[in-house]
């Protein structure tokens, strides 16, 4: 009987090897920087050309000044636009509003975008706190250490009734909290 023997190294190893160290700076340079740690889960293009490349932990989007990142705890949800062929991120506000980010890419990409952000998203209730206000509160999961994070969310607060809607979420938080055990 003969053995057949393999190579050592993986085959992308081996083939990344032959490239020209010209092709290989050059594949360097269409990835982002990632912190310690963070493995790219997903890697394309948008229909502009730019690459969008997806993580454990962000979105990175190449741009004309550099990649820009945006982290899953700061996305409050993601969608598809089909007529416009996008992956659309609405994000947590601010304090004053949301911002909403659109990237031309594939459906394939918005599927894993919503999925990242429903693995982040570890609880998410919406609560009535005054006649007019609810708030949606949000546990977290940090990717990069599974710590937790909590976002609250007042909606429908006027200006008069805005202090009492705020205690009122704030007790609101401190029960969720104690009935999830955190």
């Amino acid at each position: 009987m003969s053995a057949i023997t393999f190579p050592t190294a993986p085959w992308h190893r081996a083939a990344a090897a032959r490239r020209p160290p010209r092709e290989q700076a050059e594949a360097r340079e269409q990835l982002p920087r990632l912190a310690r740690g963070e493995r790219i889960l997903l890697r394309t293009q948008s229909a502009r050309g730019r690459a969008v490349v997806g993580t454990d932990r962000a979105i990175h989007v190449a741009g004309p000044d550099g990649w820009q990142a945006i982290a899953w705890l700061d996305v409050d949800a993601a969608g598809w636009d089909p007529t416009a062929s996008q992956t659309v991120l609405r994000l947590w506000p601010d304090g004053t509003h949301g911002s909403t980010v659109t990237i031309p890419t594939d459906h394939r990409f918005a599927v894993f975008v919503a999925e990242r952000v429903a693995s982040t998203q570890v609880l998410r209730r919406q609560v009535r706190v005054s006649q007019q206000a609810v708030a949606v509160v949000v546990a977290l999961r940090n990717p990069g250490d599974d710590s937790l994070h909590w976002r609250v969310q007042v909606v429908g607060a006027g200006d008069g009734d805005r202090e009492s809607t705020r205690e009122a979420a704030g007790r609101v938080l401190a029960q969720i909290r104690r009935l999830a055990g955190c």
